[in-house]
């Protein structure tokens, strides 16, 4: 008997930033949905169309069709103070409109190596607001308030073992929120700019070793090859200690800086190097292109595993490397091996079954899943792509159309 399908569902908040329905909320609430429908306080239902997401802070920017809707009041980061009351508004474990109070507990908190940013490869924001307020499953996406009504944070975890609230909870700061949210809305992409480096806090020994009287900065450990830093002339070894003049003193302050600017945007490093204090000009630069494709996030329904399998999910099979057992059973020297391929999608629909190698897509060899994502990752919606496909019996040609994206 064939397994059934079953549709799962899951909820989250979200915080209402313009009058005509754009929402912002987390990118792990959104991420896998097919659909997503948001109640708004009046009762009413709306279909929402997903703007844009950004894996990296754990932001995304939803739309509905409305007009004049109240849209909240956005704080001043700089205004934020350890110590004071906020509220934390949300619908935790399907408690609708929930508010809970407590204070900011810290700024700048990061480290937290939290699941729903597990997939960045190491390249999240974690400059989160610490709170002692009550967010539980549910108020992911919700809004942080301060005492005049304005919003400070996007709620977006809970320090825990058990999946519910002991103590303490983070907010991405609205400073990071606003600018993330201008970036969507312009065109649904993160145009962000990276220096090219790879960095951690200063220690008191990395201070006594460059002769640093505080123990302030970030360490530069390496410098990518073509990176904005390498044409600047930074070396690992130097120290970067401010911004435009803006002191930085963990490396979660300087990604939380660097966060807000965009490729192509100049800024200027205070670099501690051999004892003193030197300028450094950096013109920012995007990630490589091989970076910037998950990054951009275009094709939503392609994933890649750690074990280098691709799911096409909306085309409905999953791809492997090829084994050096595959390879002679199948007698192929190159191509991926078709793993899976779910009962009721297009490519069961057109032909292609498990057991299979794409030896070719469009006319081009096919060394791997990789050289496969890469190929449909070009195509637009409603393009057609050819592969052809080699079985242990046969060969076979399927033909498949690259479906609508509907979360445009």
């Amino acid at each position: 008997e064939e397994p059934r399908s079953y549709k799962s569902f899951a909820t989250g908040s979200g915080v209402i930033v313009s009058n005509d329905g754009y929402i912002v909320t987390n990118n792990h609430v959104v991420e896998d949905a097919d659909e997503i429908e948001v109640t708004t306080f009046d009762k009413k239902k709306h279909k929402a169309k997903l703007i844009g997401r950004d894996p990296y802070t754990d932001l995304a920017l939803i739309k509905i069709d409305a007009k004049n809707l109240p849209v909240a009041h956005l704080a001043n980061i700089e205004d934020v103070k350890v110590g004071e009351f906020v509220l934390a508004i949300g619908n935790p474990l399907g408690l609708n409109s929930t508010v809970t109070s407590g204070i900011v507990s810290a700024i700048g908190r990061g480290g937290l190596a939290l699941p729903n940013l597990s997939k960045t490869g190491g390249y999240a924001v974690e400059n989160f607001i610490q709170t002692d307020a009550a967010i539980n499953p549910g108020n992911s996406g919700g809004g942080l308030f301060d005492l005049n009504g304005s919003l400070v944070g996007i709620n977006t975890a809970i320090a825990t073992q058990t999946g519910t609230y002991i103590g303490y909870g983070f907010a991405i700061p609205v400073d990071l929120v606003k600018s993330v949210v201008a970036d969507l809305i312009e065109d649904g992409k993160i145009d962000r700019g990276y220096i090219g480096v790879r960095i951690r806090s200063i220690d008191e020994t990395d201070a006594k070793a460059i002769g640093l009287d505080k123990v302030e900065g970030v360490m530069i450990h390496d410098v990518v090859k073509g990176s904005a830093a390498e044409e600047a002339g930074l070396e690992p070894g130097d120290a970067i200690l401010a911004v435009d003049g803006q002191p930085v003193k963990t490396s979660n302050e300087l990604q939380s800086v660097i966060v807000k600017h965009r490729a192509g945007d100049k800024i200027e490093l205070t670099i501690w190097r051999d004892k003193k204090k030197i300028k450094k000009t950096v013109v920012l630069k995007p990630k490589s292109d091989e970076e910037g494709e998950s990054y951009a996030d275009k094709n939503k329904e392609i994933k890649e595993n750690a074990r280098g399998e691709v799911v096409f999910e909306k085309l409905g099979f999953k791809v492997s490397p090829l084994t050096d057992e595959l390879k002679d059973r199948l007698d192929v020297d190159y191509g991926a091996y078709i793993s899976d391929v779910e009962r009721y999608g297009q490519a069961a629909d057109r032909g292609m079954s498990p057991g299979g190698v794409i030896v070719k897509a469009d006319g081009k060899k096919i060394k791997s899943p990789k050289d496969l994502r890469r190929i449909i990752e070009k195509k637009k919606p409603g393009d057609g792509i050819l592969l052809f496909v080699k079985y242990s019996d046969s060969n076979r040609i399927v033909a498949l159309e690259i479906p609508e994206d509907d979360d445009k």
